[in-house]
């Protein structure tokens, strides 16, 4: 905790508690068998850190993914040359996923000498009053029931746990389907705002947009943050370059494609 202290002195310590709190309650690294973390020990003590949370994803067609994502990470500037060392020491399982969703510029350009590419090619942010007045066309966004017979009972778990966890777990009926989604409440220059957390298929998601855009209003969010993947937008939504994420793939394994997904991330943990 001290070194990550450290590292990111804008993050109040009592956010960095509730960030391994939230993870272990969730208690996906126990289940893909990864630490929560690791130290990089020198004669010295310990000089570095990087948080790795983890979790296996079970995709729709029944396949499964191992994921790992390098979460705040920071080595102090006596041993920063060890920093490269330390990812590699991390990196060295073949069977997995690995992702960074909060890179800076910097470390940017370490993860691509490291195999690693881009997930995103920025934000897109959503003006929800904008859409909220266009016919949703039969399509309605609900909170997520107690029992939902028409999800995946792994879906439907993980969906259940990141509600324990401060997300807002969600369902978009379409008329013939039901698809998961989660969210989590953001500040963004001082207007509230949620983050599209998981979503299976980007595409019916953006064409549900007044949909979504009034069950958020309800929520008090005025805007809306989800990556950028390509998806065609439409007035009323801005695109950025920034909060890029990257993923190196392992063993043939890579995310599904036309889909957003940070769950058991420090994106989908803490309020940042």
């Amino acid at each position: 905790m001290t070194l990550l202290a450290q590292g990111f002195p804008a993050m109040p310590r009592s956010n960095w508690t509730a960030y391994f709190d939230r993870l272990h309650k969730l208690g996906d690294n126990a289940r893909a068998g990864v630490p929560p973390g690791y130290l990089l020990a020198t004669d010295n003590g310990s000089t570095g850190v990087i948080v790795t949370p983890a979790s296996v994803r079970r995709h729709r067609d029944g396949s499964k993914a191992l994921i790992v994502n390098l979460s705040s990470w920071y080595v102090q500037q006596s041993d920063r040359w060890r920093a490269g060392r330390m990812l590699l020491a991390v990196l060295q399982r073949h069977d997995a996923i690995y992702t960074d969703l909060t890179p800076t510029k910097d470390v940017q350009r370490v993860l691509v000498s490291l195999g690693f590419v881009p997930l995103n090619s920025g934000v897109t942010i959503t003006v929800l009053p904008a859409f909220a007045v266009l016919p949703a066309s039969g399509m309605r966004v609900r909170i997520l029931n107690e029992r939902e017979p028409s999800l995946p009972a792994s879906e439907f778990e993980m969906l259940t746990a990141h509600r324990a966890v401060g997300c807002i777990a969600a369902i978009l009926d379409t008329g013939d389907s039901a698809m998961p989604l989660l969210f989590r409440k953001r500040m963004l220059k001082g207007v509230p705002a949620i983050k599209l957390i998981y979503c299976p298929d980007v595409a019916k998601f953006q064409s549900a947009l007044p949909a979504v855009a009034r069950f958020l209003l309800r929520r008090g969010a005025a805007l809306m943050m989800a990556d950028d993947i390509g998806q065609a937008l439409s007035s009323g939504q801005l695109q950025r370059h920034r909060s890029l994420k990257f993923v190196r793939p392992g063993a043939g394994l890579a995310f599904e494609p036309n889909s957003i997904d940070h769950t058991s991330s420090e994106l989908a943990l803490l309020d940042l």
